[in-house]
């Protein structure tokens, strides 16, 4: 059986990049299949089955077979009226991406054959294998990628029509005598939005990096307390903002320095305290809390807000993953935050903790090691 975990056991990059767009790894493709929790084979071209999905395997058991298909020919496992891969071979030759077979199967539970129909996806640039999806997970892959698309036309749409508007109305020579304060009120709401795209466009290239392997983290020494004590400054007059409170305890020494890359590590603190406020509404309270726990240093933030539902905690990690029901729209973004919030704890070596109660809020638990305190010696 094909070792899922390592991408270089199973050559799948050709198909991802040509037919599965937003799927560059393995990993990606078969942690998002599994998600689909529908049933797939990955069969080479000579009919072998590299690997099975488990609701394949499942299937198959309540169709009575006894034992799962990997590493058995499929022409063989599945006793068709018309040979299976004489059907696969036909359909490649017709040089379609995709294609559709559909054949009855003998199955151990049923006096009578079992019409199966499958999608299968064909390889290109000498790719060697077959990917045989039920159609219901074609669809959810069509769906999915067009999901990402409209999602970014709409984030990018957004404030590039905040800004067009306000732009029109300074140039309109109707209203373009104004007082100073207007101005300013129209200019913050520009650089507001100019942010919010800058941001979006920062977490697109980074992802970008990751995919080609580029993504840097630079480790070094240096003061972590001063850092978090500016970013939760920041991050108070924006829960005021939004009639909220964010209360924190950092207890740490000043000489509290961190082996890390203080760039990332901002990027990191900054989501998770964006995100609390995203996901929270008016009168609640986020408690931020950052503390030592022998060579570790651990961060904690805390909201009030709408929650995370059990089956998505597995889910929020993943690229282009959104939650639903945000109360307010107070910042833009396509699903990618948390994702690169994930890459840059990998990254330091560290762990990160989800704890959730719909509909009362969310504990963001974030440990990273190689915290020390290093006193200078006074002359």
């Amino acid at each position: 059986m094909v070792d899922i975990e390592k991408a270089e056991d199973f050559p799948l990059r050709a198909l991802l990049n040509e037919e599965l767009g937003g799927f560059n790894t393995f990993e990606d493709l078969i942690d998002f299949l599994r998600e689909l929790q529908e049933p797939f084979l990955i069969v080479d071209l000579q009919g072998k089955v590299l690997y099975s999905s488990r609701y394949m395997r499942e299937l198959l058991v309540e169709m009575g077979f006894q034992e799962p298909p990997d590493n058995k020919q499929i022409q063989e496992y599945f006793d068709a009226e018309e040979p299976i891969l004489k059907l696969l071979n036909a359909k490649l030759r017709e040089g379609k991406a995709r294609s559709r077979i559909t054949t009855k199967v003998k199955v151990p539970a049923s006096e009578e054959p079992k019409e199966l129909s499958w999608i299968v996806m064909y390889p290109k640039r000498g790719s060697t294998f077959l990917l045989i999806l039920s159609n219901d997970a074609l669809l959810t892959i069509d769906s999915f990628r067009q999901n990402i698309i409209n999602n970014l036309s709409h984030e990018l749409r957004t404030p590039l029509t905040i800004l067009k508007g306000i732009l029109e109305y300074l140039l309109n020579p109707v209203t373009s005598n104004i007082s100073r304060e207007e101005l300013e009120e129209h200019l913050k709401v520009m650089l507001e939005k100019t942010v919010d795209l800058e941001g979006l466009i920062h977490e697109l290239l980074e992802v970008a990096r990751l995919e080609r392997g580029r993504f840097q983290i630079k480790k070094y020494w240096f003061p972590i307390k001063p850092l978090l004590e500016r970013l939760v400054m920041r991050y108070s007059g924006r829960a005021r903002k939004f009639k909220m409170r964010l209360s924190y305890e950092i207890n740490l020494l000043k000489e509290a320095e961190l082996l890390g890359d203080p760039a990332r590590i901002n990027y990191l603190v900054s989501e998770l305290l964006d995100n609390a406020i995203k996901f929270s509404n008016e009168g609640a309270e986020i408690t931020f809390k950052a503390y030592s726990h022998g060579d570790d240093l651990i961060i904690e933030v805390t909201d009030e807000g709408i929650g995370i539902p059990e089956m998505y905690i597995d889910r929020i990690f993943h690229p282009f993953f959104k939650g639903d029901n945000r109360p307010n729209r107070k910042t833009y973004g396509v699903g990618l935050g948390l994702f690169i919030v994930k890459q840059i704890v990998d990254g330091h070596d560290g762990e990160i903790q989800v704890v959730s109660d719909l509909g009362k809020g969310t504990t963001f638990k974030v440990r990273l090691p190689n915290l020390r305190v290093k006193f200078t010696k006074e002359l």
